[in-house]
């Protein structure tokens, strides 16, 4: 994949490059039959969310409730076939700040600009994948991240905290990096 991305010369071939890659539909179903799987993954839906109340002027991660779509590397050791999975998945990205700050705040004024410092964000998650092949999944656990505080002259100012949280959402493995044997039917 990476070879075939260094050698496109046009954002086509990149994007073929990536599809060909890429995991299909109803992968995340493969965690659950196999006896051990580690994966780029992501994962998109809402959240519950506790933070840090002295940092009262951030905007995105101050509400209760939210998007949250991180991106980072997934790692499950239990699998139960049509009972689920048990997943320890590790954030590096989440664009799901972004996100939420575009859905709670009138920025059509001017056009905002998000930089890597706005996306990124470490952090660790159990996750339990839906039991059969429901691509839904429950995780709780906590990242550091963007709070895009201010939004001053088109940029988004970097506000970082730490945010708790339970979400339950889709979830999207984008490739395997590991796959055990095939464990259930």
């Amino acid at each position: 994949c990476i070879a075939n991305i260094s050698d496109a010369e046009t954002p086509e071939e990149v994007s073929q490059a990536i599809k060909s890659a890429a995991l299909p539909q109803g992968s995340s179903s493969l965690k659950k039959y196999q006896s051990h799987n580690i994966s780029m993954n992501a994962y998109l839906g809402g959240s519950y969310n506790s933070y840090e109340e002295e940092n009262t002027t951030s905007k995105t991660w101050n509400s209760s409730f939210g998007v949250i779509a991180p991106i980072g590397i997934a790692y499950t050791p239990f699998s139960w076939g049509n009972k689920g999975s048990l997943s320890f998945f590790a954030s590096v990205f989440d664009i799901g700040a972004v996100v939420d700050y575009q859905l709670t705040e009138d920025n059509t004024d001017f056009e905002q600009k998000i930089y890597l410092k706005n996306i990124l964000s470490p952090g660790m998650h159990l996750v339990y994948g839906f039991p059969g092949n429901l691509p839904l999944s429950l995780g709780a656990g906590g990242q550091y991240g963007p709070g895009l505080m201010d939004v001053q002259d088109g940029a988004a100012d970097f506000g970082p905290t730490w945010r708790w949280n339970i979400f339950l959402a889709v979830d999207l493995p984008i490739f395997n990096l590991l796959q055990g044997r095939k464990k259930y039917k």
